[in-house]
């Protein structure tokens, strides 16, 4: 059985490996097709926005630092272990959710909740439901909450670094959607009632904290956060950061996923192709002219939010609604998105949930969740 299980993981990791590389190939074909419209040589590649890629790449750098350390974990485990009942517990688990995606992003919010979560009230008997309904709000509060700040997110990030705005501009832009995502997650959260409310009789033990990897992290998120503000050249600390990760922490720097750094790469390279073909620059151009919110959500909605906001960040210069229609996308009714397909593929694996009944769920709670946040786009006169 053992030997079954250890051949049914490697199959998997192959495929993903395999998926990775076909995305880069057809990431790389395009890159190559776009210089055919104008460029028969790469004579763009003197325009790549290297200090955009390097900021990018420095919060994966600092990711790596804080999964190292377990500081999460141990600060999660230390207040779930004072729940007393199923539903407290999940309540801490949804806001816990919620406040760490609010200040490092749903991605890694939801790679240390979701199986926590899974590994403590998974465990309990007879809470099917509430185990659902506790997985679904937590992607939906993981979602809500990078809504907030710039480095959340990859796509907010970038649009932050292309239209030059500081942090308060970027706070008056993304602070009402998420307070009303706050306010409207409340209810979903208090309203469960489908189940006895029993005594929770888990127990966690402590998390080990790797103290020296979280120093490393605060002092690197100091130095890299003082770039964002344009104190510190980010051209000359990222390099630095690397290069001392490289000698002194060798481990956390071959954690760093190769293939992001491609992504990001072809990414920002295909961007700038295309806004040098003068036929591309054209025909997107007049496709984004004046429905920026709209068909930069739609865009995003198919293709994912970093591709989208790079490439229309091109061809408009409508900074505000572009970043709106990054944080509207970020949930997605049909859970195509990153955090929803990373939530399923724990569930999955850990088989202890109806997928069924998790996508109906999810569809129903994201669905009312999207119509709100759309309506609430359109009063502020953002569509």
């Amino acid at each position: 059985m053992a030997r079954v299980l250890s051949i049914r993981m490697k199959i998997k990791s192959i495929t993903i490996r395999k998926s990775k590389n076909i995305v880069l190939l057809i990431l790389a074909g395009l890159v190559l097709l776009s210089c055919l419209f104008q460029y028969p040589d790469f004579s763009y590649l003197m325009s790549f926005p290297v200090e955009k890629y390097f900021s990018m790449l420095s919060i994966l750098l600092l990711s790596v630092y804080l999964m190292e350390s377990q500081y999460l974990h141990h600060l999660v485990y230390k207040q779930l272990n004072r729940s007393k009942t199923r539903k407290g517990l999940s309540r801490r688990l949804i806001f816990f959710s919620f406040l760490f995606s609010s200040f490092f992003g749903d991605t890694l919010s939801l790679f240390v909740m979701i199986p926590i979560t899974l590994d403590s009230l998974g465990k309990e008997k007879n809470c099917k439901y509430l185990l659902v309904h506790t997985l679904v709000l937590q992607v939906l509060a993981g979602e809500i909450g990078s809504f907030l700040f710039p480095y959340t997110s990859l796509s907010s990030l970038y649009l932050f670094l292309e239209y030059g705005y500081s942090f308060l501009s970027f706070l008056r832009i993304s602070f009402i959607f998420f307070l009303f995502g706050g306010i409207f997650l409340l209810p979903y959260v208090l309203i469960l009632k489908e189940e006895e409310n029993d005594v929770f009789q888990g127990n966690f033990r402590e998390s080990r904290l790797d103290t020296n990897s979280l120093l490393h992290f605060f002092v690197f998120s100091i130095f890299i956060f003082l770039s964002y503000l344009r104190i510190l050249p980010i051209l000359l600390l990222f390099p630095i950061l690397s290069f001392y990760t490289l000698i002194f922490r060798r481990r956390i720097f071959l954690k760093l996923d190769g293939f992001l750094f491609l992504f990001l790469f072809l990414i920002l390279l295909l961007k700038e192709s295309t806004y040098h073909s003068a036929l591309l620059s054209r025909l997107f151009g007049e496709w984004i002219l004046a429905h920026e919110t709209g068909r930069g959500f739609i865009l995003s909605e198919m293709f994912t939010r970093l591709p989208a906001a790079v490439l229309l960040s091109s061809f408009s210069t409508k900074g505000r609604q572009l970043i709106v229609a990054s944080i509207l996308s970020t949930i997605h009714p049909l859970a195509l998105n990153y955090s929803s397909i990373m939530a399923i593929v724990f569930l999955r694996r850990a088989k202890l949930v109806n997928l069924k009944l998790f996508l109906l769920h999810y569809l129903m709670v994201h669905g009312q969740m999207l119509i709100i946040l759309l309506f609430l786009a359109f009063f502020t006169g953002n569509f």
